[in-house]
């Protein structure tokens, strides 16, 4: 009995990994053959092999025959004329959406030079360029090419085991992981690949068919493999399944590792000039051997924005890019790429405008980095003496130092459970101990606080069986586990304890949401320090205290603070839960914000029972790192924040503008809102009143200047405001400005220019001046070049048309030969400023 079914393949990237893993279940059930023949090419697979489907090329719209035959090939036939006709077309949506790279707006400045460029999603902000370095290609260590044999029977062995413990460690991954999930859907393909009988039937002839004089070993076997199927797909006529060799690659690194250990796949390399590292993905161990001077920029195909990747390469300083779709194709033809991570672009072979514009953002960057530097041994006061100590956030014992060296107060989380992942067994109390003490020396006596360890939930440790949970961020997690794991975390609590004494160290616990939580904790952590005493350990002083970031927490702080010393805020969870909003899924982005009004009533109503209870409370989530909300932080009270080492030296410097005062009165404003958008109004209107200063100033007046088109003319002086903090966003106040000039060029004559627009971006209204070296050609209407910029950004609250005012004023005054002789003589910028007060009575 024989059957036929007839299709043309509607799937955009063809039959890959993930669609083949999907067919190769469909049919699993049956004892027929069951074969699909491409008919385009005429390669022929079975159903049953997730590799063999994967090399005949099956492209979108190719003509596909599936011959099905055999004892229940009636009923199999049914089934799979079924999933053809009604699920197969779907079965890669998730892919498509997951892969759909955000767009962006390009400044006119930028789009002027037609920069080659893809989108992606920034996750640390920043701008670098580089050699582009590619990851995620196979590297074996040499010596396994060298390696022989023991033997054909024993190396088989060794080979089918590992195929087995890799396929019990992917479905251990799984297991972890919600169904259905994008991840959840390339490592069951991956599983599939791994027990595919093709794959087992090529590494055995690797082997057991092996001709050479040696006898052959398993790793020999898996490079030939390896190279068999790279062979095989580098046929395809498409891109997208070409790249599937990388999933035949992460299958042979894993098998490699079972059987030689880490170092038998070199997955990384010495980076040996400014380098920007382009992988599919990168693991947090991978990322910390790449790590150094020559690392300026990360850029990852893969979309996720809290791996503990991004985590690691944020708290580094270096601009990130995450789901950079198809990255390392589109940067092989580039000898150097730039970053954008203000922007999300991956830009290649900058010409020279391109590299123009470049070279102002990195002159707007020393810029920011001269003025903030002061700050960094500084203490944050706000003008009427408030102190606000600003700390760190680090995940590793070597981010200490450079935190330090950005200016941090203190470390105000330490996030240890990265000293737990990524390997196959706990670390030991010794190598904790050493990693504690490391951090705590490099503080000197500023105040360190390492948290517990924090896992569960989107942190699984496959030597922890947490198992599989339906809703794991409100599951069993962080403290919830350490009664089980209890050796675990008394090891952790002895290593803690006796690092004490080499600096000022609080240990903080996360998660805990009751009082017998913490009751628990405080009876665990004392039992291990009176074991300690017995066995003649010296004691240091420690705060014990726990982060709040359980709402419930939030409404018993008087019966904590009994067994708690301090207080620590965790903003992300604590907002996630309060407003019953998963902070990871985009669809809630809206919902998810640190800006509600009852949010920030919950804060004020914790902080100010933590200070009734006569404790310490701080900030350590992202919330601390958002510079627009510090002043409602430095309002609410906050003892301390905590952020990315990068961030601290401006937030230094902005506290250093605010009053405690009116800040407190800002926060009762913002409670009063009714909404989100009413509270980001509230905050926009103070920083307005916070910046009143004159409409020209000797810092809006540049001289000099070397400017090569009047798309950078625009750019420099709106980059200029923002760094006067006179306007809120260049790009959008650069934007406005172009709006008005393609209703009519703004070049008046007599060499002249005055761009102007009313933008809601603008803080202060401000007249700027800028005096060309070399003239740019602006489109007067004299045809002349212009070689002197006036520019009026005016708000666009403000009533009337202040704006054309002023511009009426200017171009009467242009007309005047007088008064331009007088102009171009002025030596300097204080002779203009006072020349121009005195003709347009700014004064």
């Amino acid at each position: 009995m024989s059957f036929e079914i007839t299709f043309d393949c509607p799937l955009p990237h063809g039959i890959h990994a993930r669609p083949a893993s999907v067919l190769e279940e469909v049919c699993q059930p049956f004892q027929a053959a069951i074969y699909l023949e491409n008919r385009r090419n005429g390669q022929r697979a079975s159903l049953r092999s997730v590799l063999a489907l994967i090399s005949a090329d099956v492209l979108y719209n190719d003509p596909c025959k599936i011959v099905i035959s055999g004892d229940d090939a009636d009923v199999a036939h049914t089934r799979i004329e079924q999933f053809i006709n009604q699920e197969f077309a779907h079965c890669d949506d998730a892919l498509v959406e997951a892969f759909a790279a955000p767009s962006t707006v390009l400044p006119r400045s930028l789009g002027a030079g037609e920069p080659q460029y893809i989108c992606a999603t920034s996750v640390s902000s920043g701008i670098a360029e580089g050699k582009p370095v590619f990851l995620g290609q196979l590297q074996l260590a040499e010596h396994l090419q060298q390696l022989s044999g023991q033997g054909k029977e024993q190396e088989w062995q060794k080979l089918s085991k590992a195929i087995h413990d890799v396929a019990q460690q992917l479905q251990t991954e799984l297991d972890a992981l919600p169904a259905q999930t994008l991840a959840w859907q390339v490592l069951k393909a991956h599983l599939s690949m791994v027990e595919d009988a093709e794959l087992y039937q090529q590494l055995q002839a690797a082997i057991v068919n092996s001709d050479v004089s040696q006898s052959p070993s398993a790793a020999q076997a898996i490079v030939t493999t390896l190279s068999y199927f790279q062979r095989r797909l580098a046929c395809s006529a498409n891109a997208y399944l070409q790249e599937r060799v990388l999933d035949i690659q992460d299958i042979s690194a894993r098998l490699l590792r079972r059987l030689y250990g880490d170092d038998a796949v070199l997955a990384v390399q010495e980076l040996t000039e400014p380098s920007v590292v382009i992988a599919a993905n990168l693991t947090p161990s991978d990322f910390i051997k790449l790590e150094g001077n020559n690392l300026k920029a990360l850029v990852l195909e893969s979309g996720g924005t809290t791996s503990h990747t991004v985590i690691l390469a944020r708290a580094s300083g270096i601009p990130v890019l995450v789901g950079a779709k198809a990255a390392s194709g589109f940067c092989a033809a580039g000898s150097n790429v730039i970053v954008d991570a203000e922007l999300g672009l991956l830009i290649r072979n900058a010409n020279t405008a391109v590299t123009n514009y470049y070279q102002m953002e990195y002159d707007k960057q020393r810029r920011l980095e001269r003025r903030y530097s002061v700050f960094k041994k500084q203490a944050a006061h706000t003008r009427d003496q408030h102190t606000l100590e600003v700390a760190a956030n680090i995940v590793s014992a070597r981010e200490s130092a450079p935190a330090f060296d950005a200016g941090a107060d203190g470390i105000g989380l330490f996030r240890t459970e990265m000293l737990f992942m990524d390997r196959n067994t706990a670390p030991c109390e010794q190598e904790q101990f050493d990693c504690y003490r490391q951090v705590l020396e490099a503080a000197g006596q500023a105040p360190v606080i390492i948290r517990t360890f924090d896992v569960g939930g989107d942190k699984p440790i496959g030597y922890l069986p947490i198992g599989t949970e339906e809703n794991p961020f409100l599951g069993y997690r962080a403290v919830r586990t350490y009664p089980q794991f209890i050796e675990l975390f008394c090891m952790q609590l002895r290593a803690l304890v006796r690092a004490a004494r080499y600096g000022n160290l609080r240990v903080m616990v996360p998660m805990i949401s009751c009082v017998e939580e913490m009751r628990w904790v405080r009876e665990t952590y004392q039992q291990v320090v009176t074991e300690l005493q017995q066995s003649g350990e010296s004691i240091a002083p420690i705060q014990l205290g726990m982060m709040l970031e359980v709402p419930s927490a939030a409404f018993a702080v008087k019966q904590l603070a009994k067994y708690a010393d301090f207080f620590s805020i965790g903003s992300n969870d604590l907002a996630q839960y309060f407003l019953a909003c998963d902070r990871g899924n985009k669809r809630l982005s809206d919902l998810y914000s640190n800006y509600h009004p009852p949010f920030i009533r919950l804060l004020q109503q914790t902080v100010d029972e933590i200070h009734s209870a006569g404790s310490w409370v701080g900030l350590c989530g992202e919330m601390a790192g958002d510079h627009s909300l510090l002043p409602l932080l430095v309002g609410l009270g906050f003892d301390e924040i905590s952020m990315a080492a990068p961030s601290i030296a401006r937030s230094k410097a902005a506290v250093a503008q605010l009053d405690y005062s009116t800040c407190q009165t800002l926060v009762q404003q913002a409670i009063a809102c009714s909404d989100i958008s009413g509270v980001k109004q509230c905050l926009v209107d103070f920083r307005r009143r916070s910046v009143d200063r004159a409409v020209l100033d000797d810092q809006l007046i540049i001289s000099a200047a070397t400017v090569h088109s009047k798309a950078l003319v625009i750019k420099a002086l709106a980059d200029n405001l923002w760094l006067q903090n006179r306007i809120e966003d260049a790009a959008a106040v650069e934007e406005a400005l172009w709006q008005r000039e393609e209703v009519f060029s703004t070049g008046l004559g007599f060499g002249i220019a005055i761009p102007h627009c009313k933008s809601d971006k603008v803080i202060n209204n401000s007249i700027s001046l800028m005096r060309l070296n070399t003239p740019v050609d602006w489109g007067a209407a004299d045809g002349k070049l212009v070689d002197t910029v006036f520019m009026l950004t005016i708000r666009d609250s403000d009533a009337g048309d202040a704006h054309m005012k002023i511009f009426a004023q200017l171009a009467r005054k242009i007309i005047h030969k007088p008064f331009r002789e007088t102009l171009k003589a002025c030596a300097d910028n204080a002779t203009l400023l006072a020349f121009l007060n005195e003709q347009l009575e700014l004064e």
